[in-house]
């Protein structure tokens, strides 16, 4: 926030001349974070990983659907208590790396989303008008090089060909697990976070540039910055190969909870001088309609299968009981290949909340997220449901109930059935 202000020309015609009135001039920065929320994050992120020797990241963000309002944003920066005074970090976990901090580092500029990208593919696939309960060949695992990919705005680039490995292809498509390689619907290869069912899915457009399109429509880019473009024309993206900060992810998935209306995300309502006089503020900036309103209420239907009977219904709490919120949700799961980053994106009628564990400053190929022990647990493996997805819903619980958590919108019967 406070890098907004600093790069606001309101604000003074040099940099210098800016940073002299945020730290002289007596101003009153209005931010748009709900304190109630902000200290549930807050305390939510600490208790996820406890002391850290390990340093792994913790971070939730959330936005307000229809509004672009950043409501909360935390993460496990600071010590604890019985850790000592000071910061692990002064990376800002949630943001991207050209969104600076009050400092020179700026953003940690995103994390690889993994599974959390799957819903702009369905999204791409219920544009089209096919409905989520159609069949698709998930038991396919190859698309080699001359995949003969049906797309109007270029190249498709990547390849899964066991075959064609010393060509360049990556090794044929894998599972989490070995028994889901068979034919299913669309809706259960994503609420069951299939990957072959979504490059099925893919194989199955008619226009694979439709993806693209869904994911600008999204305003989805990677961690760089707003202006670095997500190139879904390359097949590893499709999987969440790129790293997108968790802001950018909540933002996305409120498109969804809002029926297809983009807000980009607000964190200052106003500023005023020592004067009381009003300086600058951020415009809201909402696009309705950037994705079909059917098409999102239809997404929304899928994605709160994740949490009833999918990968979603694995967010447990110690004793083995499900985390439920007590008001409709929607989310998606999301692993990197690594199971170094680890996502849950939901949301409610009245808030999306990016939830993120891993690693987050380093390679996440440099530690793999197997074998490890956080906060006085053993994991033999994390997954997005296993520590991001209770920090999640552990939040959520308590925030769900502040804002609008009535039912979402059926979507029309020929997305679903056809």
């Amino acid at each position: 926030m406070l890098n907004q202000v600093l790069s606001d020309p309101a604000f003074g015609d040099t940099a210098d001349g800016r940073a002299n009135k945020v730290m002289r001039g007596g101003l009153t920065i209005t931010t748009t974070l709900d304190t109630r929320l902000q200290a549930a994050a807050q305390e939510q992120v600490d208790a996820t990983v406890g002391p850290n020797p390990d340093k792994w990241g913790a971070s939730l963000v959330t936005v307000q659907p229809g509004t672009g309002n950043v409501l909360a944003m935390a993460q496990n920066s600071r010590k604890l208590r019985d850790q000592g005074a000071g910061l692990v970090t002064s990376y800002n976990f949630n943001v991207d790396a050209a969104d600076a901090s009050g400092n020179d580092l700026g953003g940690a500029g995103g994390f690889q989303p993994g599974s959390t990208m799957k819903p702009v593919t369905l999204a791409a696939w219920l544009g089209e008008g096919r409905p989520t309960n159609q069949t698709v060949d998930a038991s396919r695992r190859v698309y080699p090089l001359n995949h003969p990919w049906r797309s109007t705005c270029g190249r498709v680039m990547g390849a899964y060909n066991d075959s064609e490995l010393s060509l360049g292809a990556a090794r044929s498509l894998q599972n989490d697990e070995p028994n889901w390689y068979r034919r299913m619907s669309v809706r259960e290869g994503v609420y069951q976070s299939i990957n072959t069912a979504t490059f099925a899915s893919a194989a199955g457009l008619s226009d694979f540039c439709n993806i693209q399109r869904a994911a600008d429509a999204l305003r989805l880019h990677r961690g760089e910055g707003k202006d670095a473009k997500l190139d879904l024309a390359t097949l590893g993206n499709l999987l969440g190969g790129e790293n997108v900060a968790p802001l950018t992810m909540a933002s996305a998935f409120a498109t969804f909870a809002s029926n297809g209306t983009y807000c980009a995300p607000v964190s200052i309502r106003e500023v005023t001088d020592a004067q009381g006089r009003k300086i600058s503020g951020q415009t809201p900036d909402c696009q309705t309609g950037a994705i079909n309103p059917e098409v999102a209420k239809a997404v929304t239907n899928v994605l709160e299968d994740v949490l009833t009977k999918g990968s979603g219904a694995n967010i447990k709490d110690s004793t083995g009981s499900t985390i439920k919120l007590g008001v409709p949700a929607a989310a998606k799961t999301g692993t990197n290949q690594y199971n170094s980053q680890t996502w849950v994106v939901g949301y409610t009628r009245g808030l999306a909340t990016a939830s993120f564990f891993g690693e987050a400053l380093n390679d996440p190929s440099a530690r793999i997220g197997r074998d490890v022990w956080v906060n006085g647990r053993h994991y033999a493996s994390v997954d997005g449901a296993l520590i991001a997805g209770p920090q999640w819903a552990y939040y959520m619980q308590k925030a769900a109930r502040l804002y609008d958590g009535g039912g979402f919108d059926a979507p029309p019967r020929h997305l679903i059935t056809g």
